[in-house]
Formats: structure tokens, C-alpha cells, sequence
């Protein structure tokens, strides 16, 4: 399940990022919590000898029922419910 992200000296640190394979039956309900986790997508380019490094911390569904214990992409609808 998601867990909060933090900045300690200025990057930012994110918890929890690979339990999103351990697809729990029903661990989401017994905890009482959205059944979201997020991927973790760094892009890398080199531009004038300098390596640029983006991040996009995209979520995805992961309710097993639900799912088919087939974790996916979160919908735009769902992606708003997490803000």
C-alpha cells in the first residue's frame, strides 16, 4: 500500500515502493485503506555532458478481488480520489 513520501536534504524519499507485488488477499479491507500502490517510472537523459533525472510516481490498483490479483494502472477517476 502507498505510504507518505518525504524530502530529507532537498530528494525526496519514498516509502513502500515495491510492495506492490505481494498482492495480499484482502489485506486492503482488513486495513481499511485505498488499494493503491505506486510505481516508481525515472527517466535519465544526457544533455550537454549533464545527466538530467526525472521521476513520475504513477498509481495502480491493486484490490485483488477486484483486479483478478492482476495489479493495473489506476484510472484518471481513481487517480483523483487520491489527492
Amino acid at each position: 500500500m502507498m505510504q507518505e513520501i518525504e524530502h530529507i536534504i532537498g530528494r525526496p524519499v519514498i516509502y513502500s515502493l515495491g510492495n506492490f507485488i505481494f498482492n495480499s488477499n484482502g489485506k486492503y479491507r482488513r486495513s481499511n485503506v485505498p488499494p493503491f500502490s505506486l510505481l516508481f517510472k525515472l527517466t535519465a537523459k544526457l544533455y550537454e555532458e549533464q545527466i538530467i533525472i526525472d521521476y513520475q510516481l504513477p498509481p495502480s490498483f491493486c484490490a485483488n478481488h477486484e483486479c483478478g490479483f492482476q495489479p493495473r494502472p489506476a484510472s484518471a477517476e481513481e487517480s483523483c480520489f487520491l489527492s
